[in-house]
């Protein structure tokens, strides 16, 4: 996987891209816009769901936001320039139009990737320390928690504009974007800050805030004495363990390809096929598209909100009653119910994915 360093790439062919024939960039192009559609009309949604619906208007889902917007500007910025240059078989615009695209590319993405690491951090204040909660994330506070990971994306960004590394049209992957074999510490650099340290992040929060839901289960599961409400108790378990585990794992599967790919770009070019690295690219963009995917169908609130919306232009009528599940980030509420199985189920609601 490596760049022309050329101001112009006109001269590329069909075989530097490592493609066989221009049907399989047409595939690929194809399959990137289908990604691009459901990421931007997924999170667009998600911004319907929240402006329309003042339940939703909550702190935590202002983070939400964060990620959608960053996911939305995916969609728009980054993917459909990469079709047009699939379509093409080249890179459409000039040099400076790539050094442009590349950089926007990193700020998605890096903000992307960084905003689910906020977002679990959220979830284990909200749900593990609820009084702190009330102290940290003021409106104020998430306001500049959002506007601080954009920031620090657009940091981590600016070194291959400066020579560490630099942005260039990648023939095997179609688009403009960093250039890792020209600075390998510069690419361990970025593995570290948007795969190793998010995933870290998110695995330890997500453990946390289990082991925090199970140990009030238990004490709800030793005072019940109906087999009921144990039952009941054990599946809210099971169903919060794997959100959980759908938060980490598709994390995971969206990214580590990518990293993968990029070793290998640098370490041993050529021993991977254009289908795989083509690949990684195509999982990374569909990150942006899975997350509103996995708040529709495992948080309630947002499973009835799409329901509501999509419904509702559709010319089917729900009571709002039922439309719109209760999702406040009220902490103190988790500790004022009367059972610890409550705080189960308040960590149920706040634990849906980015």
């Amino acid at each position: 996987m490596t760049s022309e360093n050329s101001t112009s790439y006109d001269h590329l062919t069909l075989a530097d891209h490592g493609a066989t024939s221009m049907a399989e960039l047409y595939i690929e192009g194809t399959i990137l816009i289908i990604i691009a559609l459901v990421a931007l009309v997924g999170n667009v949604s998600v911004y319907f769901i929240v402006i329309r619906n003042k339940k939703l208007r909550t702190i935590t889902n202002f983070f939400i936001l964060g990620l959608a917007a960053a996911d939305i500007l995916v969609s728009i910025a980054n993917m459909p320039v990469t079709v047009v240059a699939l379509y093409a078989g080249k890179w459409p615009l000039d040099y400076m139009s790539c050094l442009v695209f590349g950089f926007i590319n990193m700020l998605t993405l890096c903000s992307s990737v960084l905003s689910l690491c906020n977002i679990s951090i959220n979830r284990y204040v909200m749900i593990c320390r609820p009084f702190q909660s009330k102290v940290i994330y003021t409106q104020r506070n998430a306001v500049l928690m959002v506007l601080g990971v954009y920031l620090l994306a657009f940091v981590i960004s600016l070194p291959p504009l400066f020579g560490w590394a630099a942005y260039a049209y990648i023939p095997i992957q179609s688009f403009c974007f960093c250039d890792w074999t020209l600075a390998p510490s510069y690419a361990i650099f970025m593995i570290s800050c948007c795969f190793g340290l998010p995933f870290s992040v998110m695995t330890v929060c997500n453990i946390l805030i289990f082991y925090s839901a199970r140990k009030s289960n238990k004490n709800t599961k030793y005072f019940t004495t109906t087999k009921e409400k144990k039952k009941d108790a054990q599946t809210k378990e099971l169903r919060l363990a794997s959100i959980l585990l759908v938060v980490v794992i598709a994390f995971f599967i969206s990214w580590c390809p990518y990293c993968i790919s990029m070793l290998l770009s640098i370490y041993a070019p050529g021993v991977a096929p254009r289908g795989f690295h083509m690949f990684t690219i195509l999982v990374g963009y569909a990150n942006s598209g899975v997350n509103p995917i996995i708040y529709g169908v495992m948080n309630r609130s947002f499973r009835n909100g799409f329901k509501q919306l999509y419904c509702g232009w559709m010319g089917v009528t729900i009571e709002e009653s039922t439309a719109i599940a209760s999702n406040s980030d009220e902490p103190s509420g988790i500790q004022r119910n009367a059972t610890s199985d409550s705080r189960l189920s308040a960590a149920e609601e706040l634990v849906i994915k980015s």
